[in-house]
């Protein structure tokens, strides 16, 4: 009661605001609020020059910076991101920086994204081709590219487990993903084909929260 009547004494009888996050870029609500054009470009910057390897390489990065640290999606938006981004033509993050900025800030955030992503691997190319031209049989530089390699192995396997959640949850989709497996070992279809295939049955396919996947468990 004495709660009550503090509240209702309050001016204007409501409650205090809630905390508001600092940029949008730090909203958890997973929302279509804009972003400024700018913070994606050094977020995707950011991105790009963290990351070794690239393509699969690049999702443990792309989901600590966009699911993790700043709550621009959630888990399932991003297992969707990834998997319309990989099953397009392009790079990965490049059609994720596409996708994204265009969600969240226009044909403006689709061009800065995108620039964002690419510049940090131009300016590092160049850097190797007009310094480390020369010095490419360098032992030390040698040994760097030794160890990055390593660094880009353990990647794609962290990158492949944290998609591959996803797929555990659904035995359909664990037993699509199984299948194509097996014609990327014993067969020489183009991956392209492969992608497709899996593409073709996901959709067929019943899947999880699907009325036909919930009655064909139930029979």
């Amino acid at each position: 009661m004495a709660e009550s009547s503090e509240q209702q004494h309050k001016p204007g009888g409501s409650e205090d605001p809630p905390n508001q996050p600092s940029s949008p870029l730090e909203s958890q609500d997973h929302s279509d609020r804009p972003i400024p054009p700018l913070q994606l470009f050094g977020l995707f910057f950011k991105i790009g020059a963290l990351t070794f390897g690239g393509g699969v390489a690049m999702l443990g990065v792309m989901h600590h910076e966009l699911v993790v640290s700043r709550g621009i999606l959630s888990d399932e938006e991003f297992t969707d991101y990834v998997s319309l981004s990989t099953s397009v033509p392009g790079a990965i993050a490049v059609n994720m920086g596409y996708m994204l900025g265009l969600r969240f800030a226009g044909v403006l955030g689709v061009v800065l994204s995108v620039l964002g992503v690419v510049l940090p691997s131009v300016l590092i190319i160049l850097f190797i081709l007009l310094v480390l031209g020369g010095q490419l049989e360098n032992p030390w530089i040698t040994r760097f590219f030794t160890g990055a390699s390593g660094a880009v192995a353990a990647q794609i396997a962290y990158s492949t487990l944290l998609f591959g959640k996803s797929v555990w949850r659904d035995v359909i989709s664990m037993a699509v993903a199984v299948l194509c497996f097996a014609l990327v070992l014993v067969t020489s279809l183009h991956p392209l084909l492969i992608v497709l295939i899996a593409l073709v049955l996901r959709f067929i396919l019943p899947h999880r929260g699907d009325g036909r996947y919930r009655s064909g468990r139930a029979g």
